[in-house]
């Protein structure tokens, strides 16, 4: 749970955006997102030793009308770290935008990484201590890009596209319809009762994710174990550098697991189309309908495989199984460095 905005905040403004497309710039403080109003409207409360000097009006920022709130210094202390120990850099335009992506003459989508001036934010060091802490209310079919460097963000009762681009930050999507991408740096994320196309990219942190559904889930992670319960997805991947990956009732039409070291575990409703697992070291235990059907290739660098369904084998080793189960509809590709691979028989 992220917590309320604290009583003792300095200063509070309300700012309207215009427009069915919209952003926001703000470098620290809790962001809340919720559905609803006729028009985006943001409250803004500062809060800090220095909140007087942050400064907070709207631009246009990439065609888009945004929200900016603007810290003078190269120095930002984060007011009540809560013990959070956080220390980031970040490249700052001189009209308070940030982030990689803009829009060049031609229309199209680029990068610049180096543009702006350097500014380090942390827990302690001097310099600047301030936050604006804002609550944004969306009506439905609002596009929204929301870029935070570091704070807490949560997204509740939203319909539309929303974007989120953060340095460092715990995000947490709840009861959202649309096509939502969220990349931090690090920090983890939780999503909950979220329909569409969703997107997350975390350099670091627990994912968890309950009640997903739409038209694809894709989930990559530097380091961090995932964790996903009820998800009817026509397009699933998951993958992380290090870390456990739990899915349990799932149905889907393809789905890709990739974990560089770490156990897999999958419960399926359904008989995908595909289904590819690639673990670099570490179990690998599916629990399969009854009916389940697929015509499977296993490779097992150091372990064994045991299944639970009578196999129709073309060629079996110790540590590799071909051929099918059922009528083999559908593909099977479990590829494992080092750990053993298990098929289960559900209910």
């Amino acid at each position: 749970m992220i917590p309320q905005l604290p009583l003792h905040a300095q200063r509070s403004d309300r700012v309207a955006l215009n427009g069915r497309s919209v952003a926001l710039y703000n470098l620290v403080g809790r962001l809340r997102v919720t559905g609803g109003g006729s028009s985006v409207v943001a409250t803004i409360t500062r809060r800090g030793r220095d909140a007087g000097k942050l400064s907070v009006g709207t631009q246009t920022v990439e065609g888009r009308e945004a929200l900016v709130v603007k810290y003078p210094g190269d120095r930002i202390t984060i007011p009540d770290a809560r013990n959070r120990r956080m220390r980031t850099e970040i490249r700052v335009r001189d009209d308070g935008s940030f982030g990689n992506s803009y829009t060049n003459d031609k229309g199209r989508s680029s990068f610049r990484f180096n543009d702006g001036r350097r500014v380090r934010i942390g827990d302690e060091g001097g310099g600047l201590e301030a936050a604006a802490d804002i609550e944004l209310q969306v009506p439905t079919g609002v596009s929204v890009r929301l870029h935070v460097a570091v704070g807490d963000i949560d997204v509740r009762n939203v319909e539309g596209d929303i974007a989120v681009d953060a340095a460092g930050a715990e995000i947490v999507v709840s009861d959202a319809k649309g096509t939502i991408t969220l990349d931090t740096g690090s920090g983890g994320a939780s999503l909950t009762n979220v329909a569409g196309l969703i997107t997350l990219d975390t350099g670091s942190g627990e994912v968890t994710a309950r009640n997903i559904s739409g038209q694809g889930l894709i989930i990559d992670s530097g380091s961090g174990s995932v964790t996903l319960d009820g998800c009817a997805c026509s397009k699933v991947s998951i993958e992380t550098g290090s870390g456990n990956l739990r899915v349990t009732d799932m149905t889907t039409r393809t789905l890709s697991l990739d974990t560089g070291s770490g156990n897999v575990v999958l419960g399926l409703r359904n008989s995908p189309e595909s289904i590819i697992i690639d673990s670099g070291s570490g179990s690998v235990t599916l629990t399969l309908p009854a009916d389940f059907t697929t015509t499977l290739d296993i490779d097992t660098g150091s372990g064994g495989i045991t299944s639970d369904f009578p196999l129709q084998l073309t060629s079996k080793s110790r540590d590799e199984m071909h051929g099918k189960i059922g009528s083999g509809a559908g593909r099977l590709k479990i590829d494992t460095g080092s750990g053993s691979v298990r098929l289960r028989k559900g209910s």
